[in-house]
């Protein structure tokens, strides 16, 4: 039914939490942007921020390649010594290969 909509409450964020948004160094993405195809770096992370700092970093680097669309990138979570983090792979773009 269309005149059915979630409750809105005006419930703020909490104290302390607001302007927290964290942001990821740009070494990741100037590292990335030095890798050749089947190269790859590993960062550790906190868990807890595994996923958000993979968007992130995925963001920066479709705003870095826009105009270089052969360039493409995979992330894998990964364990590495016993600590959680990310592996940025550079891979070869096989659709730019086709054209």
């Amino acid at each position: 039914m269309m005149d059915e909509f979630f409750e809105i409450e005006s419930v703020g964020l909490p104290k302390g939490s607001q302007g927290k948004g964290r942001r990821i160094p740009q070494e990741w993405a100037n590292t990335a942007m030095l890798l050749e195809v089947a190269q790859s770096f590993w960062i550790q992370l906190e868990d807890e921020f595994q996923k958000s700092s993979q968007v992130a970093l995925r963001q920066m680097l479709h705003r870095r390649t826009k105009d270089s669309p052969e360039i493409r990138f995979s992330f894998r979570k990964e364990i590495k010594d016993g600590e959680v983090g990310m592996r940025i792979y550079r891979v070869e773009d096989e659709y730019h290969e086709q054209t």
